[in-house]
């Protein structure tokens, strides 16, 4: 923690209203460096969402294969943007030019 308090782009600000946190022993600590208080602190927590699965297919994580179908939970239209951003760059990754340029299109438009 205290690398995170010398480093001036990480160091708890009052100017700029953002600092850092630690979750131990189920504790929040909030590191303000002395400078000022926080009143109200708001939290947030983002987790993975469920990984996608279909029924017959491995799963590359665990080498099995699933037994059920597990739907992705993100709104349809941010799953869209993924697996358009996601073929665009295995595209790119098998020097497949106009299949990138045409997805990377695709993605651009769909925002």
């Amino acid at each position: 923690m205290t690398n995170l308090l010398f480093d001036q782009l990480r160091s708890p600000s009052a100017e700029w209203g953002e600092t850092f946190c630690t979750l131990i022993d189920n504790r929040v600590r909030i590191y303000h460096d002395g400078k000022f208080q926080v009143a109200e602190p708001k939290l947030t927590y983002y987790r993975n969402p469920v990984n996608v699965e279909f029924t017959g297919c491995v799963n590359l994580a665990t080498g099995v294969a699933s037994t059920q179908d597990v739907e992705c939970e993100l709104k349809d239209d941010v799953a869209e943007l993924i697996v358009d951003e996601a073929v665009s760059i295995l595209a790119g990754d098998i020097e497949s030019v106009l299949q990138y340029q045409r997805n990377k299109t695709n993605a651009t438009q769909n925002n």
